[in-house]
């Protein structure tokens, strides 16, 4: 039997098997469900893989400005795996990196610097107490999931997913979580969306060859322009795909509360839907706005903002951010997070 392969043998197959980005999903919904031993070892791949792999997976909170197509991004809080901690090592850190995007130029004022980390930690307090249902520490009627505050993107796949026994400490920006359940419901999600993908272009991997292409020294541009059009329409039927998906898990995370509170959930009337395209825009780009070292095999075409970056300093400076804004899917796509509301 199969159980009776040494534990190293076994962890050897799955995480050969857990690289192949077709049965990642699969492999964690469906495989472990075998018998312990399958689960156990899993349970380390994933870790080892996943996790404590720098670049596999990467967690994104705040100011999120991104142009699908050029994948051109202004990261206002970027985390990256810490540490583990808790019982049996159940909860993983994520803090963010002092070399992360969306920070400061160099020769920015200290003034200006701490304005800006201030500012920051606001957004993303703010934005996280919605999600969790706090307002000023105190727990209000219930929790905001069509608002998440984060984005976990792992091994080129991104979703908002619930982050199981979510904690956060603002001055230290580090947010916590349980990371075997935040696997499970990040890979039901994605292999859901996988299942209703079927027989559609990949956006990924169309992302990978745009990006590829753009690198070669005669590629012509018709030949970029086509490859952008089918790209524009990946990202749609991603989009439609993953707002029937999200709401779905928003729905059934809704009724499950109501149920503990002992009524009945209407969700027609108690959800709102408006910003849904927002978010579910700002999940596709992230697709593309990772560090990219494990999701491609060639540099990113656009390196982000960074530490000679301008324009992240003109986000922050103004007295005010301006509103979250969306177009559709059909043409030059830009999606601001600027300010979650």
């Amino acid at each position: 039997m199969m159980d009776m392969l040494p534990n190293e043998l076994l962890q050897h197959i799955f995480s050969f098997a857990a690289l192949d980005r077709k049965h990642t999903a699969s492999l964690w919904t469906s495989a472990r469900q075998v018998s312990k031993p399958w689960r156990v070892n899993m349970a380390k791949v994933y870790l080892d893989l996943f996790i404590l792999t720098p670049g596999r997976c990467n967690i994104f909170c705040g100011r999120y400005d991104a142009i699908v197509m050029r994948i051109s991004k202004v990261l206002m809080l970027e985390l990256f795996f810490d540490r583990l901690e808790g019982t049996d090592n159940d909860r993983c850190v994520f803090k963010e990196d002092p070399k992360s995007t969306g920070r400061p130029s160099k020769g920015a004022s200290e003034d200006f610097k701490r304005s800006y980390e201030s500012k920051k930690g606001r957004l993303w307090k703010r934005a996280l107490d919605q999600y969790l249902g706090i307002e000023e520490g105190k727990a209000v009627r219930r929790m905001r999931y069509e608002h998440p505050a984060h984005i976990i993107s792992i091994y080129g796949h991104s979703l908002d997913s619930p982050l199981p026994g979510l904690e956060y400490d603002i001055e230290k920006r580090e947010l916590s979580f349980q990371w075997e359940p935040m696997f499970t419901a990040f890979f039901l999600e994605q292999h859901e969306l996988g299942r209703l993908s079927e027989g559609l272009e990949s956006y990924s991997e169309l992302a990978d060859r745009f990006a590829a292409e753009q690198l070669r020294p005669y590629s012509g541009h018709l030949r970029i322009a086509l490859m952008a059009k089918r790209l524009r329409q990946a990202a749609a039927n991603k989009e439609k795909i993953m707002t029937k998906v999200r709401r779905q898990r928003i729905v059934k995370q809704y009724q499950r509360q109501h149920r503990e509170k002992g009524f009945e959930f209407e969700h027609d009337s108690e959800i709102e839907w408006k910003d849904e395209p927002v978010y579910v825009g700002k999940i596709v780009a992230a697709n593309g706005a990772g560090t990219g070292r494990d999701r491609t095999h060639v540099p990113s075409t656009h390196s982000g903002s960074n530490d000679e970056d301008d324009e992240g300093n003109n986000l922050i400076e103004g007295t005010a951010l301006p509103d979250s804004d969306s177009s559709s899917s059909g043409g030059y796509e830009h999606h601001d997070l600027s300010d979650i509301d």
